[in-house]
């Protein structure tokens, strides 16, 4: 059984992801052309830490949609699965090809990633250690896995409509259409203090 993090702990694994280069080799100092996208093609970037999530149309004139990802894979941010360190080149994450016509969000957090459809469900992926997927724990075996490796979906808010998604460095939080808000990850990281709940947050456990 994993044991719950100190909660006076740094949570970040790894602030740099290759400690022994010399971090001006990897800046950019002002705004340089990455991509060249249709103009109706790309509909939403978000940023993690080490990793960059793409929410595009699958083509020109599609209503399909995909999400493609790049960076770095160690905690599993990409969603590639295990066998894939990193990638250059923005890759889709194929496991959510089921979803093409229904994906609506994407929202990077430093090392975990969440996606919503258009029907209100969540998905996510990514370091797990301080419970910012919302899945709980997920066995890998006998083994607790610190590190989910491909999308799976929140099933605590299965039944709800979530309409909108964020996602801070080590915790999660979503909004639904009938305005309840729910969070979950890393306790310190909520910095919201509520007199007697006025705005019902709560846990999706709750």
């Amino acid at each position: 059984m994993h044991s719950n993090p100190n909660p006076n702990s740094n949570p970040n694994p790894n602030p740099n992801p290759n400690p022994n280069s010399d971090p001006k080799e990897h800046m950019l100092l002002e705004p340089t052309l990455f991509r060249e996208y249709h103009p109706e093609g790309v509909l939403l970037i978000s940023c993690g830490a080490f990793h960059t999530a793409i929410l595009a149309r699958a083509g020109p004139s599609s209503h399909k949609k995909e999400v493609l990802i790049f960076g770095s894979n160690a905690e599993g941010q990409l969603g590639l699965g295990s066998e894939v360190e990193s990638a250059d080149e923005p890759a889709s994450v194929t496991s959510l090809g089921h979803l093409l016509e229904v994906l609506e969000e994407v929202r990077c957090g430093a090392f975990h990633t969440l996606v919503r459809t258009s029907d209100g469900r969540i998905f996510s992926w990514g370091l797990n250690t301080h419970g910012q997927c919302g899945l709980g724990q997920l066995p890998v075996g006998d083994v607790y896995s610190d590190r989910v490796w491909i999308p799976e979906e929140v099933e605590a808010l299965r039944g709800l409509t979530v309409a909108s998604i964020k996602a801070g460095a080590w915790h999660s939080m979503a909004l639904t259409s009938n305005g309840q808000i729910f969070s979950w990850g890393y306790g310190e990281a909520i910095r919201v203090r509520v007199k007697d709940n006025q705005l019902g947050l709560m846990n999706p456990d709750s």
